[in-house]
């Protein structure tokens, strides 16, 4: 009898909530400052508690380096919720996967000991240079698709957000102890981002305040909000359970098929070519899986 790990059930149940956010995001086509703004506020609020219980971190170059990502992620963040509302959620799932390739060269960049690491094991060589020509080959033929190429340029923030996030991540989840890593990480990164957001709106106004404080607004907000806890709280619990977390980033990049079927079950077509987006995000796994086997 096939038993499936409590770890694989959990990461699935965060990429569904995943998508669930991304349609909700679709289909009600809220403005994507007003909705990340309620959406980070009910997020900071609701892991509060398990922030303050676990502590602090008093290292000063823990916040020094989570307001260099959070001021990426601001950005990102409302580029994604607009990008997801414009183009679809299955365009955005499909082409922000390139940033993982990105994020991979970044590394070796910071970390040059692991290319030669890497060449004295051929078969990972191989797996890593496969994953690399695909996603090269599967980029050239996104470019000669019209569509494709439009939202590559509208959802570039978020590429970039992707190729650089997990590196500044874990330079600052390693000025932490392990039971910060996760709630105080999320917390102060809340706090940061609400507060840049909410000065911004003081200053700049980029939404009229009928639009951001509108309770149907502050509402979807909230309710995004929810999704994001659950994939935030589903997927670290599968990572504290599998032996290899990037077997749960992996499954979270499944998204993107979940999407697809999603859209054939209501009949929603799309312009895009759908087999360079899934190439991208094969290719995205293939990398995935192939630089996380000990070498």
């Amino acid at each position: 009898m096939l038993v499936i790990p409590s770890w694989a059930i959990f990461g699935f149940i965060a990429s569904f909530a995943m998508v669930t956010n991304m349609m909700f995001q679709e289909r009600f086509k809220i403005n994507g400052y007003t909705l990340v703004f309620w959406n980070k506020v009910f997020i900071t609020a609701f892991i509060a508690p398990f922030a303050f219980k676990v502590g602090l971190p008093d290292n000063p170059w823990f916040y020094a380096s989570m307001i260099v990502q959070s001021i990426i992620y601001c950005y990102s963040d409302v580029n994604f919720a607009n990008s997801v509302a414009k183009i679809g959620s299955g365009l955005v799932s499909r082409i922000t996967p390139i940033g993982v390739i990105f994020s991979f060269f970044l590394w070796l960049a910071i970390s040059p000991e692991q290319f030669y690491s890497y060449l004295q094991h051929p078969l990972v060589s191989l797996g890593i240079l496969t994953a690399i020509l695909l996603a090269t080959i599967s980029a050239s033929f996104l470019k000669r698709c019209p569509v494709s190429r439009e939202s590559i340029k509208m959802v570039w923030p978020c590429i970039l957000a992707t190729s650089i996030g997990p590196t500044l991540t874990k330079i600052t989840l390693d000025q932490t102890t392990l039971a910060q890593a996760t709630f105080s990480y999320i917390f102060i990164q809340g706090i940061i981002m609400s507060s840049f957001w909410f000065v911004y709106f003081l200053i700049k106004k980029p939404v009229s305040s009928e639009i951001f404080f509108k309770p149907s607004n502050i509402k979807a907000g909230i309710l995004v909000g929810i999704f994001s806890c659950i994939v935030m709280l589903f997927k670290t619990r599968a990572m504290v359970l599998t032996d290899n977390p990037a077997y749960i980033s992996i499954i979270m990049y499944t998204n993107a098929i979940w999407i697809i079927l999603i859209y054939k079950m209501i009949g929603r077509k799309e312009d895009a070519n759908i087999w360079a987006g899934l190439g991208v995000v094969f290719s995205a796994i293939l990398l995935i899986f192939f630089k996380s086997i000990p070498v």
